[in-house]
């Protein structure tokens, strides 16, 4: 994350769940909210995030909708995706 400027804690709106991705928590659909941070990247640093993810074999990055009605990337399990 080096170069990320840290924007704000975040949640997500109501239907979202961590769930178990081998070793890692993944972004998934259930009953629930999910609590994170913000960060605003470079077009650089996302291409590099997508590798360290393994997007998009291990995790897809898809747009959520925060609690405040603001949009965002995240990294999915590739089946909630």
């Amino acid at each position: 994350m080096g170069g990320a400027r840290f924007v704000a804690e975040a949640e997500t709106i109501d239907g979202h769940v961590l769930v178990a991705q081998g070793d890692y928590p993944a972004l998934g659909r259930g009953e629930g909210r999910v609590r994170g941070e913000l960060f605003l990247v470079s077009d650089a640093l996302l291409a590099e995030l997508d590798l360290f993810e393994d997007c998009p074999r291990l995790y897809r990055r898809a747009e959520i909708t925060l609690s405040d009605g603001s949009r965002a990337l995240a990294y999915w399990r590739p089946e909630d995706c």
